[in-house]
Protein backbone atom coordinates (compact mmCIF):
# COMPACT_ATOMS: atom_id res chain seq x y z
CA UNK A 1 0.00 0.00 0.00
CA UNK A 2 1.63 3.47 -1.31
CA UNK A 3 -1.02 5.58 0.17
CA UNK A 4 0.19 8.77 2.10
CA UNK A 5 0.06 8.51 5.59
CA UNK A 6 -3.42 9.45 7.46
CA UNK A 7 -3.29 11.86 10.01
CA UNK A 8 -5.68 12.01 12.95
CA UNK A 9 -7.66 15.08 12.46
CA UNK A 10 -7.22 18.11 15.12
CA UNK A 11 -10.85 17.79 17.31
CA UNK A 12 -10.33 21.57 17.54
CA UNK A 13 -10.32 21.82 13.77
CA UNK A 14 -13.43 19.61 13.86
CA UNK A 15 -15.26 21.92 16.20
CA UNK A 16 -14.63 24.86 14.30
CA UNK A 17 -15.40 22.95 11.09
CA UNK A 18 -18.89 22.30 12.44
CA UNK A 19 -19.07 25.89 13.80
CA UNK A 20 -18.74 27.26 10.09
CA UNK A 21 -20.83 24.20 8.47
CA UNK A 22 -23.91 24.97 11.13
CA UNK A 23 -23.42 29.08 10.11
CA UNK A 24 -23.39 28.18 6.81
CA UNK A 25 -27.10 26.62 6.79
CA UNK A 26 -28.70 29.07 9.00
CA UNK A 27 -27.21 31.89 6.39
CA UNK A 28 -28.58 29.61 4.09
CA UNK A 29 -32.00 29.05 5.63
CA UNK A 30 -32.42 33.00 6.62
CA UNK A 31 -32.12 33.54 2.38
CA UNK A 32 -34.72 31.06 1.45
CA UNK A 33 -36.91 32.89 4.25
CA UNK A 34 -35.81 35.98 2.53
CA UNK A 35 -37.10 34.81 -0.99
CA UNK A 36 -39.99 33.34 0.26
CA UNK A 37 -41.59 36.13 1.93
CA UNK A 38 -40.32 38.12 -1.52
CA UNK A 39 -42.45 35.65 -3.54
CA UNK A 40 -45.28 36.59 -1.00
CA UNK A 41 -45.33 40.07 -1.33
CA UNK A 42 -44.87 39.76 -5.49
CA UNK A 43 -47.94 37.27 -5.61
CA UNK A 44 -50.30 39.37 -3.31
CA UNK A 45 -49.29 43.03 -3.54
CA UNK A 46 -51.62 43.25 -6.44
CA UNK A 47 -55.12 41.71 -6.98
CA UNK A 48 -57.59 42.05 -9.61
CA UNK A 49 -60.14 40.09 -11.46
CA UNK A 50 -62.81 40.68 -14.17
CA UNK A 51 -65.57 39.11 -15.42
CA UNK A 52 -68.44 37.22 -14.06
CA UNK A 53 -67.88 35.31 -11.87
CA UNK A 54 -65.29 37.70 -10.91
CA UNK A 55 -62.55 35.43 -12.42
CA UNK A 56 -58.99 36.54 -10.21
CA UNK A 57 -55.74 36.08 -11.72
CA UNK A 58 -54.33 35.08 -8.41
CA UNK A 59 -53.10 31.96 -8.84
CA UNK A 60 -51.40 32.53 -12.30
CA UNK A 61 -49.48 35.68 -10.20
CA UNK A 62 -48.58 33.31 -7.46
CA UNK A 63 -46.84 30.69 -9.88
CA UNK A 64 -44.97 33.36 -11.89
CA UNK A 65 -43.49 34.25 -8.27
CA UNK A 66 -43.03 30.59 -7.77
CA UNK A 67 -40.75 30.56 -10.67
CA UNK A 68 -38.91 33.29 -9.87
CA UNK A 69 -35.07 33.63 -8.74
CA UNK A 70 -34.10 35.97 -5.84
CA UNK A 71 -32.71 38.48 -8.03
CA UNK A 72 -35.49 38.80 -10.35
CA UNK A 73 -38.07 39.11 -6.83
CA UNK A 74 -35.79 41.65 -5.65
CA UNK A 75 -36.14 43.44 -9.47
CA UNK A 76 -39.80 42.74 -9.43
CA UNK A 77 -39.86 44.03 -5.70
CA UNK A 78 -37.74 47.11 -6.33
CA UNK A 79 -39.88 48.53 -9.48
CA UNK A 80 -43.62 47.60 -8.31
CA UNK A 81 -44.17 47.25 -4.46
CA UNK A 82 -41.47 49.46 -3.25
CA UNK A 83 -41.31 53.30 -4.87
CA UNK A 84 -39.81 56.49 -3.88
CA UNK A 85 -41.67 59.62 -3.33
CA UNK A 86 -40.54 61.21 -6.50
CA UNK A 87 -42.34 58.39 -8.67
CA UNK A 88 -45.90 59.00 -9.68
CA UNK A 89 -48.69 56.24 -9.65
CA UNK A 90 -49.57 56.06 -13.46
CA UNK A 91 -53.34 55.35 -13.93
CA UNK A 92 -54.26 52.44 -15.78
CA UNK A 93 -57.47 52.44 -18.14
CA UNK A 94 -60.62 51.35 -16.57
CA UNK A 95 -62.16 48.02 -18.05
CA UNK A 96 -65.09 48.38 -20.63
CA UNK A 97 -68.49 49.22 -18.84
CA UNK A 98 -69.98 46.30 -19.65
CA UNK A 99 -67.24 44.00 -17.44
CA UNK A 100 -67.05 43.60 -13.60
CA UNK A 101 -63.70 44.19 -12.25
CA UNK A 102 -61.77 45.04 -9.58
CA UNK A 103 -57.89 46.05 -9.17
CA UNK A 104 -56.85 46.63 -5.55
CA UNK A 105 -52.76 47.25 -5.25
CA UNK A 106 -50.66 47.99 -2.21
CA UNK A 107 -47.08 49.42 -2.25
CA UNK A 108 -44.42 50.73 0.06
CA UNK A 109 -43.43 54.51 -0.65
CA UNK A 110 -40.35 55.26 0.93
CA UNK A 111 -38.31 58.79 0.25
CA UNK A 112 -35.61 59.03 -2.68
CA UNK A 113 -32.72 58.43 -0.17
CA UNK A 114 -34.58 55.16 1.66
CA UNK A 115 -35.41 54.07 -1.42
CA UNK A 116 -31.41 53.98 -2.89
CA UNK A 117 -30.53 52.98 0.70
CA UNK A 118 -33.21 50.04 0.15
CA UNK A 119 -32.24 49.00 -3.16
CA UNK A 120 -28.19 49.33 -2.41
CA UNK A 121 -29.05 46.81 0.87
CA UNK A 122 -30.90 44.27 -1.13
CA UNK A 123 -27.99 44.49 -3.80
CA UNK A 124 -25.37 43.31 -1.15
CA UNK A 125 -27.74 40.87 -0.64
CA UNK A 126 -27.75 38.85 -3.63
CA UNK A 127 -24.28 39.55 -3.73
CA UNK A 128 -23.68 37.62 -0.46
CA UNK A 129 -26.33 35.25 -1.79
CA UNK A 130 -23.90 34.37 -4.63
CA UNK A 131 -20.73 34.25 -2.33
CA UNK A 132 -22.66 31.50 -0.34
CA UNK A 133 -24.48 29.97 -3.01
CA UNK A 134 -20.52 29.79 -4.42
CA UNK A 135 -19.47 28.39 -1.20
CA UNK A 136 -22.04 25.32 -0.87
CA UNK A 137 -21.31 23.96 -4.88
Amino acid sequence: MTGLPIQPIDEELQTLQREVQRMLGRCLLRLQQYEQLMKAIVAHHEISASGSPLESNQAERIADAANKTLGTLVGTLLGTYVTSGDQDEVAEPDAPDNIISFKMKMSLRMSAEDFDTTQNDLKELLIRHAEVFKLRT
